[in-house]
């Protein structure tokens, strides 16, 4: 239970400390909508070509979106 507790304060200090200048209607599209909207179009657009697994393409921009949260907190903290 302590574990859930410091999961969501964690998280809501952290979005407070590094998105506290948006809106949670800018957030929620920007970092959780657009990249399931870019992992379906690359898991279509490689199963048309029939290169690989729709894993391949899920996995892989998987692992990039996981980054994208920190290069957007990174550019705001030095614009900032």
């Amino acid at each position: 239970m302590i574990g859930v507790r410091v999961f969501f304060v964690g998280g809501l200090i952290s979005y407070r400390a590094l998105f506290g200048w948006l809106s949670p209607w800018v957030f929620i599209p920007s970092l959780l909508v657009a990249p399931v909207f870019q992992i379906l179009l690359f898991v279509y657009i490689g199963r048309s070509a029939a290169l690989e697994s729709d894993e391949f393409y899920v996995i892989g921009n998987g692992l990039q979106y996981a980054s994208i949260p920190c290069v957007f907190a990174m550019t705001n903290i030095i614009a900032g």
